[in-house]
């Protein structure tokens, strides 16, 4: 199941590609090379609006998308919770009914085969670990907490952590709690997974993806200021302002919001190329911004780990994207591990309980071809028989 979620955030940037956010990256930082190279034109200006854009809209989209998945992630929580409470009530009632029923001293297999099914499927939804008690129930545990204790449980549900400093709003942490609030801990299996989704994977998503936006709308924002627009032909020129538009108190820039500067969106001639306000015709500015390109240590991200990833724009979403594709890699390495343990776990299960699934088959066939051996034989005892009353 965490393979399957990693995976879908992965297939949701679709790296590499052309119409991708590196290929787009790369498209804005090439145009303000063509901008240096006719620092005049107010058509190379429209391209570099038309690709700020673009860039603005990947920013925009991805973001709704990982909002997307979330939502999906939640419902998909809730219904898996809806799955777990209606086991861990089956649990507990056949844990009654199997005292009730073993009153008298003999095992009652049917009810303890029916307990154990429950209890698999606990296992795969919740990581649940069962402990036989010597009264013959069981008890069910997520990690120290017990939620099925001989017929009682908990109905569990999906909670919320308080909101956290620094933490995009639209990613607030779930979590596993009985109804009256309790925290259950860290579950396992499918919920664990999905619950991974919400307060791990699509939050550090996120975050790297807010903390590129708001690197590139403060850094370029900073150098486009120190240009000079032109209405004529000679200077001086007029300061230029901001490129994108700039954080404020009640607007962050994250992700989702990044945007162009609403003069740039209006007027392409606000778009310095120029560092010098007597030259129109001067490009060091359109050149500072393709070095920014590369430039080491313009993005800082600082991981909930602890760990600090630092690199160029460019060079920090592949990074990224390199990251996320060594967690789906990873992800889908164990799967196909605890699957084969998992199916290991049955076969020693299966033989302690003298069940084999081979051995019964076999015997399956053996008794088929008996039954045939016989019905040969009375066919042919039959024919002769006949034969006899003939020659009589």
């Amino acid at each position: 199941m965490e393979q399957e979620q990693l995976a879908q955030v992965e297939e949701m940037f679709g790296e590499p590609s052309d119409q991708g956010m590196g290929q787009a990256l790369d498209d804005f930082f090439n145009v303000w090379s063509e901008l240096a190279g006719s620092p005049t034109s107010g058509g190379t200006r429209a391209v570099v609006r038309v690709r700020g854009q673009r860039l603005a809209q990947l920013f925009n989209t991805f973001d709704a998308q990982l909002t997307k998945q979330r939502t999906s992630t939640l419902d998909q929580t809730a219904t898996t919770l809806e799955q777990v409470n209606t086991l861990s009530r089956q649990v507990a009632q056949l844990n009654s009914s199997i005292l009730a029923s073993e009153a008298n001293g003999q095992p009652n297999n049917d009810l303890r085969d029916r307990r154990d099914l429950a209890l698999d499927e606990l296992a795969a939804l919740l990581g649940a670990e069962a402990q036989r008690q010597a009264d013959g129930s069981v008890s069910v545990n997520v990690g120290s907490f017990r939620i099925v204790d001989g017929g009682g449980h908990e109905e569990l549900r999906q909670g919320f952590e308080p909101a956290s400093t620094g933490l995009n709003p639209l990613d607030t942490p779930a979590r596993l709690q009985t109804l009256d609030g309790r925290v259950v801990g860290t579950p396992g299996g499918k919920l664990g997974a999905l619950l991974s989704t919400v307060t791990s994977v699509i939050p550090e998503t996120r975050g790297r993806l807010d903390t590129l936006a708001q690197s590139m709308v403060s850094t370029i924002n900073t150098l486009h200021r120190q240009g000079f627009v032109f209405s004529g032909v000679t200077g001086p020129g007029a300061a230029a302002g901001d490129f994108f538009a700039p954080a404020t108190a009640s607007n962050p820039v994250r992700a989702g919001s990044i945007r162009l500067d609403p003069a740039i969106e209006a007027d392409v001639s606000r778009i310095a190329a120029s560092r010098d306000a007597y030259a129109p015709a001067d490009n060091q500015l359109a050149r500072a911004m393709v070095a920014l390109r590369d430039t080491a240590n313009t993005v800082t991200w600082n991981a909930p780990d602890g760990t600090v990833d630092r690199g160029s724009f460019t060079g920090f979403f592949r990074s990224s994207m390199t990251r996320l594709g060594l967690s789906v890699k990873s992800a889908q390495d164990a799967a196909e591990l605890y699957g084969t343990m998992a199916e290991q776990a049955s076969n020693r299960r299966q033989k302690a309980n003298g069940v084999n699934v081979d051995e019964e088959l076999m015997r399956v066939v053996q008794t088929q071809q008996a039954y045939q051996a016989a019905a040969k034989l009375v066919k042919s005892t039959d024919e002769l028989v006949q034969m006899i009353l003939q020659m009589v």
